[in-house]
């Protein structure tokens, strides 16, 4: 089970509650919703402590390649 911490960074809701769950600002939370976990995951107000979300399903992420301009490519 992991533990979701919410952050009230920019002050104004000390007190939140999200699918039926209270959450105070700095306290941690058991957890054990895997689509709660993943949605807190993406959010900036959250952090998730101890065991993660099972792994997404499918093919993984395509990687983003770096490719170098050359000189005469930047000139128009």
């Amino acid at each position: 089970m992991a533990t979701v911490i919410y952050r009230d960074r920019d002050r104004t809701a000390p007190r939140v509650t999200w699918q039926g769950i209270e959450f105070l600002d700095g306290q941690p939370v058991a957890v054990d919703d895997p689509a709660l976990l993943a949605k807190a995951a993406a959010n900036a107000f959250f952090e998730i402590a101890g065991e993660a979300p099972a792994p997404r399903r499918g093919r993984p992420p395509k990687a983003v390649t770096h490719r170098e301009v050359t000189h005469d490519e930047n000139q128009g």
